[in-house]
């Protein structure tokens, strides 16, 4: 089918929506080369892996544990909340995002508000070809993001201070259709990640070789790698937090999640972005339940766009220039010294940055080549890598199973307080349905039930305090109960249906558990 000449570029685009004809404009850039991507949005996922959101989800919580400038841990949160009618990001959101991202550096990051058509910003999603149902989806997406709350809870990086703040914000601000025939789509960043870009707190990333992976899974590890590369040239982690926190897949068990890891990482290999490892050398068993994975960089832009190739480079000498040691005095220490020793000095270095404790080292690379040919003992209160990150995932594993029971706490003892004010509301219903009755009627009951009890009872006396403390504990709770006769609830165990809401020590009349109905009516009524 041939385009109508007559038709303007958005008529061409309502048609294509319907017909889900290919709209690729031949005269529009191709795919970008190289690009940016921002640290925060690369740390940690703000979207879900698949690509349809539940729907009875509608928020993702992610953390984990760092230390400030001064050595001391905090933790780190990014609550993702959506609107119910338009659900949570997916993969599909992630992309539109990372190319909005591209078109504003290709604008040098000038404003705030950028234009853009349809085949622009699908470009620079990574996708050579555009059709209707496409540009349906971006356009959706686009108003889903301005509706999408994204909550750092000192987990946002200010690039100036080297600190995290805490900051919320949907991360658009406002989303303008095209007003004219000229098909342009508007947006304006919200400010917080816009300061952000316009601070440099971006690496540079090869979008060819993104646009090759097929896997959601893999395109979010690129991400996160390729920004934590830039300090380093091997990275591990504690599998579980890997997977949970920075990747968001939700399989509970190592099994699956290795699994889900390994396809990831075998298109990680094969577009020559980290190095190809043995399944034994990928992961470390640290003890049961905790296995740590490493990645180590073959090949990514530089800031600049210049290729660090780290394949024609030895890991360890490479390990030493990291630290600035010349790449002539790298080769020299690498040719002297047994590898074991060379490996110890580094991994104490970098205890001591990760430790915050390396600020009297003015210059780290005569630091290290002392105590390489000196053989500097380990620093007080050293650990392995691979202790540290075992540590850290323990203690964020330990935090997150505190702050489950802190809740459960919390939730236990507003039951409690609902069940008490509640168990009184009865009390005030039973008085006044028991006065509501005439004196002959309240007589005949009252002498009806006391009967029954000091029968059933026989060890109490029958005068008038017993009777005084008899009326509320029985007769009005019996007025309840006799009122409140609903077979759904009167045929639960009274004593179950008390365990499930009340802790043991909560002193509960047995007569007022039947009351099943007003109770969970009024716990719906208050929202507990």
């Amino acid at each position: 089918m041939e385009d109508d000449p007559e038709l303007s570029e958005e008529e061409k685009i309502i048609q294509a929506e319907f017909l889900d004809l290919d709209i690729s404009d031949e005269n529009s850039p191709g795919i970008i080369s190289l690009g940016k991507d921002e640290r925060n949005l690369a740390e940690f996922p703000i979207a879900l892996l698949s690509q349809r959101a539940p729907k009875d989800c509608t928020e993702l919580v992610f953390k984990d544990r760092w230390t400030d400038s001064d050595g001391r841990p905090f933790e780190r949160e990014l609550r993702i909340s959506a609107d119910p009618d338009r659900g949570l990001p997916t993969a599909f959101d992630d992309d539109v995002i990372l190319g909005l991202l591209q078109l504003t550096a290709k604008a040098s990051f000038k404003s705030r508000k950028i234009q853009f058509s349809i085949y622009e910003l699908n470009q620079a999603m990574g996708n050579k070809t555009s059709s209707g149902t496409r540009f349906a989806r971006i356009k959706e997406s686009l108003m889903k993001w301005t509706r999408v709350n994204l909550s750092y809870e000192k987990g946002w990086y200010i690039h100036h201070s080297d600190s995290y703040k805490s900051e919320h914000f949907h991360i658009i601000d406002n989303f303008r259709e095209p007003q004219t025939d000229n098909g342009k789509f508007e947006i304006i960043w919200n400010f917080v990640p816009f300061t952000s870009f316009v601070a440099g707190n971006l690496h540079t990333i090869d979008c060819a070789a993104m646009a090759q992976l097929g896997n959601s899974i893999a395109r979010r590890l690129y991400r996160l790698l390729g920004s934590n590369f830039r300090n380093c040239r091997s990275l591990t982690y504690d599998v579980i937090e890997l997977g949970h926190n920075k990747l968001g897949i939700g399989a509970a068990e190592i099994g699956p999640l290795k699994r889900r890891l390994l396809g990831a990482i075998k298109e990680l290999e094969e577009i020559e972005f980290i190095t190809k490892l043995p399944k034994e050398e990928r992961f470390t068993k640290v003890k049961k339940g905790s296995h740590l994975i490493r990645f180590d960089l073959l090949r990514m832009p530089g800031k600049d766009g210049e290729i660090i190739d780290t394949s024609t480079v030895p890991p360890l000498e490479a390990k030493l220039r990291e630290h600035g040691i010349s790449s002539t005095f790298a080769s020299q220490l690498v040719a002297k010294y047994p590898k074991n020793d060379l490996i110890l000095q580094i991994d104490y270095l970098d205890y001591l940055i990760e430790t915050k404790n390396a600020k009297s080292i003015r210059n780290r690379a005569g630091y290290l080549r002392r105590a390489i040919e000196e053989c500097y003992s380990a620093p007080a209160g050293y650990q392995s890598r691979a202790e540290r990150i075992a540590a850290e995932a323990k203690e964020q594993r330990d935090l997150e199973r505190s702050e489950q029971q802190i809740a459960a706490q919390i939730k236990r003892e507003a039951l409690k307080h609902a069940f008490i004010q509640i168990k009184n509301d009865q009390q005030a219903r039973s008085q006044t349905l028991f006065d509501s009755w005439g004196e002959k009627e309240r007589t005949s009951y009252q002498q009806k039930v006391f009967k029954e009890e000091f029968k059933a009872h026989p060890e109490l006396t029958d005068d008038a305090t017993t009777r005084a403390m008899l009326f509320s504990s029985v007769v009005l709770a019996r007025v309840v109960k006799n009122y409140l006769k609903e077979p759904e609830f009167l045929s639960l165990d009274p004593t179950e249906w008390i365990e499930q809401f009340i802790d043991d020590d909560t002193e509960i009349p047995e007569q007022l558990a039947n009351c099943k109905d007003l109770f969970f009516t009024e716990m719906r009524a208050r929202d507990l």
